[in-house]
């Protein structure tokens, strides 16, 4: 999860919005039992949250529409939806771009769609984990050096009934021998990739 830029937050919710005007001279509050209550010092919370939501979508390039369409809800709709469809293009990508399997749990070290070294490139970008986009993993955002690439850890996992190994900077591969899943790690410690597997 990305970290929560709250400076941002603040300078928007401060930050006068056309669909959402706040006076600040004004006396807000919510009606209890008809009676108009402005007891609440939250109200005037929400409406500063609900102003910096509408500065957001506007950053995403979520359009405002007309009326209705215009209002913060409608609006962050539009963003959920751009999302799920973003997401879900980005899995069909990702599980086009597979790695090579073959009979008793054998893996390849090449991708099915594109014939790269696996993992690929348009896999990693799908996946998020591309050396372009992925955090970095060591020394508090540095990506990993050469140095920092040797064998973690190799051994059976029950659940899954095959072999992984793993290297220091979190690459993991899997295979149906123990030899073959530490030759397969060798490989990427000789070249190596940024992590992409899960580790056991």
């Amino acid at each position: 999860m990305s970290e929560i830029n709250f400076p941002l937050l603040t300078k928007l919710a401060a930050k006068p919005h056309k669909h959402l005007n706040i006076v600040a001279a004004g006396r807000y509050g919510v009606m209890v039992d008809g009676v108009f209550d402005t007891g609440n010092d939250g109200i005037g919370e929400v409406m500063e949250e609900a102003r910096a939501v509408q500065h957001l979508c506007d950053l995403a390039g979520i359009s405002e529409g007309l009326g209705y369409s215009a209002h913060i809800d409608a609006r962050v709709y539009l963003l959920l939806v751009d999302r799920m469809q973003l997401r879900e293009r980005l899995d069909r990508i990702a599980t086009w771009h597979s790695r090579e399997s073959g009979p008793g749990g054998m893996v390849g070290d090449y991708c099915t769609e594109c014939g790269e070294r696996w993992p690929c490139d348009t896999r990693r970008m799908a996946d998020g984990t591309h050396e372009d986009l992925a955090p970095a993993a060591l020394d508090g955002g540095q990506p990993a050096t050469e140095e920092d690439h040797f064998t973690d850890w190799i051994g059976f996992v029950e659940e899954d009934d095959e072999y992984a190994a793993r290297c220091s900077c979190g690459y993991r591969v899997t295979a149906w021998a123990e030899d073959a899943a530490e030759e397969s790690l060798q490989r990427h410690i000789d070249d190596p990739r940024p992590a992409t597997e899960e580790t056991p």
